[in-house]
């Protein structure tokens, strides 16, 4: 219609949902983890990489909600595993790129750390305090650190979103919103043969219902950020 004014931040026609949205940017892995039964997190990204519930201590399934959609609740030291497997590993290097983004309802807003942990990046919070960085083999030489600071509530539903260009600019989103921003800046991540853990918590705290979780080998422009978190606003 004429005159009419487009909005950049609409979700993409005939879309059905944040996975659809996410599926549209090309993640080399998507783990919506929405099973609600057995041991396996089907990948739906380009990698096919599934995670395993079962090889520690196993979350309890379709136990919590996100925006809706079901998905595990993670307590103590559970944790949903993904084998070591180059296709998503070599994501980085000297000019690399990454976005990771999940969904996630705390059952504690405090004293958690490692969300993630992957020898090549880790995401800690401790005392409500985001930290998000790089490391050389996840012991030493941190490339990034952003630190968001009391912004998350117990029982609330986040969208949570991180992207890293090397050399460049690495930026925190959570619910649509950018939240701080940090120029990369020392040591190369390094790769080692090593698996990626979601949920571990090293015996401080506990997580709450996470899920959603998608890596790119590439930073997801700021639109279609919104757009994954209008998609989620909408409905699962």
């Amino acid at each position: 219609m004429a005159g009419a004014i487009i909005n950049p931040y609409a979700v993409l026609p005939g879309g059905s949902g944040y996975a659809y949205e996410v599926l549209q940017d090309n993640p080399k892995t998507l783990w919506m983890m929405d099973e609600t039964s057995g041991t396996v997190a089907t990948d739906q990204g380009s990698v096919g990489e599934d995670g395993d519930y079962g090889t520690y201590n196993n979350p309890t399934l379709a136990s919590g909600t996100v925006f809706g959609l079901t998905v595990p609740v993670f307590t103590s030291s559970q944790t949903m595993t993904v084998p070591y497997n180059a296709g998503y590993w070599g994501m980085i290097g000297y000019s690399g790129a990454i976005t990771f983004e999940y969904i996630w309802n705390p059952n504690s807003a405090s004293n958690w750390s490692k969300l993630l942990d992957w020898p090549l990046m880790n995401l800690n919070n401790l005392d409500n305090t985001m930290s998000w960085f790089f490391a050389s083999n996840g012991s030493s030489g941190s490339v990034v650190n952003i630190q968001v600071n009391n912004i998350f509530s117990t029982g609330t539903d986040y969208h949570v979103v991180h992207t890293y260009q090397y050399n460049t600019i690495s930026e925190t989103w959570i619910n649509g919103v950018s939240y701080g921003k940090g120029v990369p800046a020392g040591v190369i991540p390094s790769y080692s043969a090593a698996s990626l853990k979601i949920g571990r918590t090293d015996g401080l705290g506990t997580r709450g219902a996470v899920g959603g979780v998608a890596i790119y080998g590439h930073v997801l422009s700021d639109a279609r950020i919104a757009d994954h978190y209008a998609a989620l606003v909408a409905g699962p």
